[in-house]
């Protein structure tokens, strides 16, 4: 082995036992105890375990704030992930590509299959997944805890639960993007366009950024075809964006001021096929607000069908398939990809959809027809002959289906006996029943949505 190669490892191997020692004084010290689901993370993970340590030990044992914080970051980040793609052709060559290549005088989709067939049936494939607990420094993880912890000190800020500080502000992803350093860069965006008269009022404040990205940033669905989400340096810079990053915009600069703030999604809206991504913010109700690009107006238009609305979180709620399904198993996009709640009450009157019947597979999923094809909206788990769904919007078609390999598989149309049947009772946001309205979506919602 040539020196330097014996050098390298010996200094890996000199850092990952001092972590280990300082991993074990922590355990043995009279001080606060590590959570177990910490230790249970810093003990699976690899030679990075050492930057996830060190974090913890800037603030062990004194700094009580940032190390809840980091707690809550680190019992978290096992499965979190970054992804980027690239765009093949039929025999696997790389296509280079630009959103800006695609035609935007015609609709994206049409643009999207002119681009396609000039390029021999093109597509994405995954290039590189990228695990934070392998990658994330101490000094980033630090500069993240530091910065949110200090934003509580904001006037609009200063009530917000710790739950929701946690779960809503201090995370340093929203989606799958690539982590960057965005919370001083936005907080330096935002905070200068802040008035003094606006400075008590949350909801002023979100209403702010919400109308300041909407009228600076032009919504430009190629971006959308992008083989990564943009950063937000990028996306002020050039002015445009996918609905799904300048919602991620949106977010992060709330964030960044310590507005406790996510993204909600419908994963097929209707017959449109499309994904609706809006950021929500915690109100001075302490209630989940939407903020839609028509400032405080609340409502969606008539013609979009909400079968299923769902909320990314960083934390792992198990009730969820992200948190179930092994992390190699195969389902369908938007269910079990990333961690997730469902809030689809909270939205729309809400029912339940029963299969009854025989099925090899332990996990069903209900499908709705988009105007091409059927694609899964939720997920079941099946057991004594049956699969429930639960929270169901309005839907006027629906499919059960499994999952084969990496492809959704429908069920036959009149399972046996009894494929499926409907709860009589569908109920609204407040638990009131309703009736149930399976042609169109009775509107769109915000009044109750405090997790």
């Amino acid at each position: 082995m040539p020196s330097g190669a014996r050098n390298g490892l010996f200094t890996a191997s000199l850092a990952v036992a001092a972590m280990l020692i300082l991993l074990q004084s922590c355990l043995k010290s009279t001080g606060p105890k590590l959570p177990e689901e910490v230790v249970k993370v810093i003990q699976q993970t690899g030679v990075n375990r050492i930057e996830l340590t060190k974090t913890i030990a800037r603030y062990y044992p004194d700094d009580s704030i940032r190390l809840t914080a980091a707690y809550f970051i680190i019992g978290n980040i096992y499965r979190q992930y970054s992804v980027e793609y690239e765009l093949v052709d039929s025999n696997g060559n790389q296509i280079p590509f630009q959103p800006t290549d695609l035609v935007d005088s015609i609709p994206l989709k049409d643009s999207w299959e002119l681009f396609s067939k000039k390029h021999s049936h093109a597509k994405f494939k995954a290039l590189n997944f990228s695990m934070d607990r392998d990658t994330l420094t101490a000094s980033y993880l630090a500069n993240n805890i530091d910065l949110a912890v200090e934003s509580r000190g904001y006037w609009w800020s200063s009530d917000i639960p710790d739950d929701d500080f946690y779960e809503n502000v201090l995370p340093y992803r929203v989606s799958n993007e690539i982590p960057d350093d965005w919370r001083q860069y936005l907080a330096d965006f935002i905070l200068p366009q802040i008035p003094d008269s606006i400075r008590y009022s949350r909801n002023r404040v979100a209403f702010l950024v919400n109308q300041n990205i909407h009228h600076r940033i032009v919504t430009d669905g190629r971006f959308s075809k992008q083989t990564r989400l943009s950063s937000p340096k990028e996306i002020l810079e050039r002015g445009r964006g996918s609905q799904e990053e300048i919602s991620h915009l949106k977010v992060k600069i709330l964030r960044s001021i310590g507005i406790p703030a996510a993204i909600d999604y419908i994963p097929y809206a209707g017959k449109s096929g499309s994904t609706w991504y809006f950021p929500v913010f915690l109100n001075e109700e302490k209630k989940y607000q939407p903020l839609l690009q028509s400032g405080e107006d609340s409502t969606f238009p008539t013609s979009v069908h909400i079968s299923k609305v769902y909320r990314r979180c960083f934390s792992n709620p198990m009730t969820g398939l992200f948190a179930q399904k092994h992390s190699q198993q195969s389902s369908p996009p938007f269910l079990g990809h990333y961690p997730q709640l469902d809030v689809t009450r909270y939205y729309v009157p809400i029912d339940s959809i029963i299969f009854r019947g025989h099925c090899n597979d332990s996990i069903m999923y209900l499908a709705v027809w988009d105007g091409e094809t059927w694609k899964a909206v939720d997920w079941a788990r099946v057991g004594d002959g049956k699969a429930v769904f639960n929270d169901i919007g309005p839907i006027a078609h629906y499919r059960f289906a499994v999952m084969k390999a990496d492809s959704l598989v429908l069920l036959p149309e009149y399972a046996p006996p009894d494929g499926c049947e409907k709860s009589l009772n569908p109920r609204s946001n407040d638990g009131r029943k309703k009736p149930f309205h399976t042609q169109q979506s009775t509107g769109f919602q915000f009044f109750d949505q405090k997790q």
